[in-house]
C-alpha cells in the first residue's frame, strides 16, 4: 500500500509541474488545459488521501496473536 501512495505522490508532483509549465507557456491559469490539470491534481490528491485513510484503518484493525 505504501508503494501505491508513493507512486501517487510522485504523479501529483508531475501534474503540479505540468500545471506550472502550462501556466508559464500560456501566460495564464485561465485555460482549459490548466483547469484539466488542476482537476487531475484534485483527483490524485483525493486518491492519496483515501489510500492513506484506508491504510491507517487497515493497520488499526489488524489483530496479532502472540
Amino acid at each position: 500500500m505504501e508503494d501505491k501512495i508513493k507512486k501517487m505522490e510522485s504523479l501529483l508532483e508531475k501534474l503540479t509541474t505540468l500545471y506550472n509549465d502550462s501556466v508559464e507557456i500560456l501566460e495564464t491559469h485561465e485555460t482549459d488545459a490548466s483547469r484539466a490539470i488542476s482537476i487531475a491534481e484534485d483527483c490524485v490528491l483525493n486518491e492519496i488521501n483515501w489510500l492513506k485513510s484506508y491504510n491507517k484503518n487497515l493497520n488499526a484493525t489488524m489483530v496479532t496473536y502472540d
